[in-house]
């Protein structure tokens, strides 16, 4: 990943199961932003399929992931914003 010059990745949250296809390609792609200079969050599910968040009704994880995105948006809004302006 080479971002142009000048330009700004936003923060960037990957949340991946370990019990799916795309773990090793999640954990590669965090691996590239952070090189790329970006703000980025990895977080791996214990035991969690893909797509896990979309049966919050029946995964108890899968709220606890939705809580987890809330806090990285909450945690990293002001910090975009104040960039931005």
């Amino acid at each position: 990943m080479r971002p142009t010059r000048g330009l700004m990745l936003p923060p960037i949250l990957i949340q991946v199961g370990d019990a799916e296809f795309l773990t090793v390609d999640s954990i590669e792609l965090a691996d590239r932003l952070d090189r790329a200079g970006a703000r980025c969050g990895l977080q791996v599910w214990p035991d969690q399929m893909h797509v896990f968040h979309a049966l919050a009704a029946l995964i108890p994880e899968s709220r606890s992931a939705y809580r987890a995105a809330a806090l990285f948006i909450a945690t990293n809004l002001d910090r975009v914003t104040t960039i931005a302006v």
